[in-house]
C-alpha cells in the first residue's frame, strides 16, 4: 500500500522532489526550490522532525514503527498534491500552514488512535516544544478531542 501510494503520486507530474519521497532529504530537496531559510517550515520542522522521529523509531512498537513510516509518506504526499494542485509549492509564508493542517488528515487516516498509549505519548512528547507555536497547539487539541 505504501509504494502503491507513492507511485501514484509520482506518476502525476510530481515535482522534481517526490524521487526522495519518504525521507528526510525529502524536505531538504524542498528547500533548495523554495529557500525559506533555517527558520522556514521546511528546515526548522520538516526536517527537524522526520530526524528526529526516524531517530526515536526504535523506541516505538511495531505498529507505532509502521506509523511514523505512513506518516511521514503522508504528509510528504500532501505536500505533493498540493504541488500538482496549484502548479507550486505553498509559498514560505503559507506552508506551514497548509503542513500543519495536512496533519488531521493523516493522523486520522492513519488512526493515531488506535496506536498503543505508549507510542502516541512518544509521538507527544517528541513534539512538546512546538506547544508554543499557535497552529500546532490547535492541532494538539484537535488530536486530543480526536481521541475521546
Amino acid at each position: 500500500m505504501f509504494l502503491f501510494g507513492v507511485m501514484g503520486v509520482l506518476s502525476l507530474h510530481a515535482s522534481e522532489c517526490a524521487k526522495a519521497l519518504g525521507t528526510c532529504e525529502y524536505y531538504q530537496c524542498l528547500e533548495k526550490q523554495e529557500n525559506c531559510g533555517k527558520d522556514g517550515y521546511y528546515i526548522k520542522f520538516g526536517v527537524h522532525y522526520c530526524r528526529k522521529y526516524q531517530a526515536e523509531q526504535s523506541e516505538y512498537t511495531a505498529r507505532g514503527q509502521e506509523f511514523l513510516d505512513n506518516i511521514r509518506v503522508c504528509l510528504q504526499e500532501e505536500l505533493e498534491r498540493e504541488h500538482q494542485r496549484a502548479g507550486e509549492l505553498p509559498k514560505c509564508s503559507k506552508v506551514k500552514k497548509f503542513a500543519v493542517e495536512t496533519h488531521k488528515h493523516c493522523y486520522s487516516e492513519n488512526n493515531f488512535c488506535s496506536l498503543p498509549k505508549t507510542d502516541q505519548y512518544h509521538v507527544k512528547l517528541a513534539a512538546k516544544k512546538e506547544i508554543f507555536d499557535f497552529q500546532m497547539l490547535r492541532f494538539a487539541f484537535w488530536l486530543e478531542k480526536s481521541c475521546f
